[in-house]
């Protein structure tokens, strides 16, 4: 009589990743890994988080990307930055305005064993670092409750700061919005929309091909900053590197089919975007 037994081990091991080549190469294990992760957000993709890197790094900025990972399988993500003047461990894409929902990434069964390991591997042995600041985690993250617990069971001293973030449920059609206003409101919208379609030539559409897309961008920068200078501030694409980082990022979700980006055109003349 013949048996065979089959034994599965892991062998999970902490890496850090620390060159932007490196950072780059990961994107399908890292998109693939977000998909499964409580974390998933579009500010978590290696699209919007690599090329905020590669637009916003500083001089004193390094990357410490921690990896949990088993026979080339990836099981969790420290996406962290080293500010090696200030000796200050943040993540990626905090501080320019752009991002929202930052966290670790990893699979929900292996995320006490992925704080552990970096734990003991990274975090809290290597204290080449004075700081960890974790900005904009949402409140039901799985990474604030290990890491307030550690931090009390460890006597590490440690500050929270919390802020509230308004929201408003959308109605899911035009229609339903429309039956949702006072009876006034829903007139005069449906009678001023009337005489637009009488007097000019109307066309609301969706960028989706790469070579109109640089065109666009800019007449949207121009359209925001106009608006914004008109009220006597700078405006939010004033700042080259933002200008660059849309355009990157605009590029990378159109090829994997997430973009969408609108416009408003009367009398085939460009008047309004949404992205």
């Amino acid at each position: 009589k013949l048996v065979s037994s089959l034994v599965t081990s892991f062998e999970m091991k902490i890496s850090i990743v620390d060159r932007e080549e490196d950072f780059l190469n990961l994107n399908e294990k890292w998109d693939n890994l977000l998909s499964k992760s409580s974390s998933n957000t579009i500010f978590l993709t290696h699209e919007w988080l690599y090329n905020w890197w590669k637009n916003y790094k500083e001089a004193n900025d390094k990357l410490k990307i921690i990896l949990l990972e088993d026979d080339g399988l990836l099981y969790g993500i420290a996406p962290l930055i080293y500010e090696t003047q200030a000796k200050e461990l943040f993540l990626l894409g905090k501080g320019s305005g752009d991002s929202e929902y930052l966290d670790f990434i990893t699979e929900p069964e292996y995320q006490k064993l992925f704080f552990e390991k970096i734990s003991d591997g990274f975090l809290f042995k290597d204290f080449s670092w004075d700081v960890l600041y974790l900005s904009d985690i949402p409140e039901n993250s799985k990474t604030l409750d290990y890491l307030e617990n550690f931090c009390e069971e460890q006597g590490f001293p440690y500050f929270k700061d919390e802020k509230l973030c308004s929201s408003v449920k959308l109605p899911s059609s035009w229609k339903e919005y429309l039956s949702n206003l006072n009876p006034r409101m829903r007139t005069k919208i449906r009678s001023k929309k009337k005489r637009l379609e009488a007097d000019f030539h109307i066309e609301f559409g969706e960028i989706t091909e790469e070579r109109i897309l640089d065109e666009s961008l800019a007449l949207l920068f121009q359209f925001h900053q106009a608006r914004w200078k008109k009220k006597g501030y700078p405006g939010s694409f004033s700042e080259r590197r933002r200008r660059c980082f849309y355009n990157d990022l605009a590029k990378a979700f159109l090829k994997n089919g997430w973009l969408r980006f609108y416009y408003l055109k009367l009398n085939n003349v460009y008047l309004a975007f949404q992205f």
